[in-house]
Order: C-alpha cells, then structure tokens, then sequence
C-alpha cells in the first residue's frame, strides 16, 4: 500500500472542516430566528389571553347591571372620543371619591361609570394599550342585548421604544344578554 494514498484518507481536509462549520452556523442560525418566531408567538398568545381576561370582566359587569346597560347604555362607549371621555370621567369622579362603588352605595348609573373606569385600568395594568386606540363597547341598534366588546393592545415587544409600528392587534366579542 502507497503510503501518500493512505494519508489522504486518514483525516479530514481544512476545506471539509469549513464546509461542515457553515453548515452547522446555518443550521444554528435557523434555530435562533425559530426561537424569535416561538417567543413572539407566546407573547401574542399571553396578550390575547389577558384580552380575553378583560372582556370577560366587563361582561360580567354588563351582566350584573343589565338593565342600566341595555336600557339606558351607560356601557356603551363605541367610538374613541366616547372612550377617552368615559375613561376622564372615572378619573374625575374617582379623585373627587365620588364614585368608588367598593365602599359607597351606588346608583346604577355611577355602578356602570365605576366598572367601565375599573375595566380600563384593568387594561392598563394588563395589556400595553395604546392611548390613541382604546377598548370600546357597542350596542347593537336593533337588539339592545347585544353588545360588541373590541379590546385592542399593542404587541408586548412594541412597548419598547426601539421598535416599529405595526397596527394594534383587537379581539372582538359579541355577546347577546
């Protein structure tokens, strides 16, 4: 046996050895951006559980106050303008103490202006919520005991200032009472 044949075959090249580290590189990169996907995939999935969270808590307040809510409406805030003032009003009634329904009897009416002020905070304590895209609640015109609850966030990762904007995610519910 030639002994030049023999070392040619005994080990491996430089050239395979870099070959088979790209080949490696890439296939750990490929597992890197896979774990980006599954992380931004859990954080969306934990802001629509925490959505999910807080429509069911205004659904059970609309529930535990019907008749305010589908005869009188004071859960409806079904634009933007509506939401900002229901928000401000809680706000304004909550610092004089006029409305904090946990300790003081309420009318129906400042029960509704109480859970509405209590569910966007809720929301503000739970989702990143973009002041200028707020919650809303509609009734349906012909069926008052039909209500759509839309509850928007922004992604968990925009919150940080570095990133891009992207349209706000929204789950909407409707329910019939």
């Amino acid at each position: 046996m030639n002994g030049r044949s023999w070392r040619r075959t005994a080990g491996a090249t430089l050239v395979e050895v870099m070959v088979a580290l790209l080949v490696l590189s890439f296939g750990l990169l490929g597992l890197t951006l896979l774990q980006g996907q599954g992380m931004l995939f859990n954080t969306d999935a934990a802001g629509r559980t925490q959505a999910t969270l807080v429509a069911y808590n205004i659904m059970d307040s609309i529930r535990l106050n019907l008749d305010e809510a589908v005869n009188n409406g004071s859960y409806t805030i079904a634009t933007q303008s509506a939401a900002l003032g229901a928000k401000s009003a809680y706000a304004s009634c909550s610092s004089a103490g006029t409305c904090n329904c946990d300790t003081n009897p309420c009318t129906e009416a400042q029960l509704a202006q109480y859970a509405l002020g209590q569910w966007f905070l809720m929301q503000d304590e739970l989702l990143p919520v973009d002041s200028n895209n707020l919650s809303t609640i509609a009734q349906d015109n012909a069926n008052p005991n039909l209500f759509t609850i839309t509850v928007r966030w922004r992604r968990f990762a925009e919150s940080l200032p570095t990133s891009g904007s992207t349209p706000p995610k929204s789950v909407a519910w409707a329910v019939e009472f």
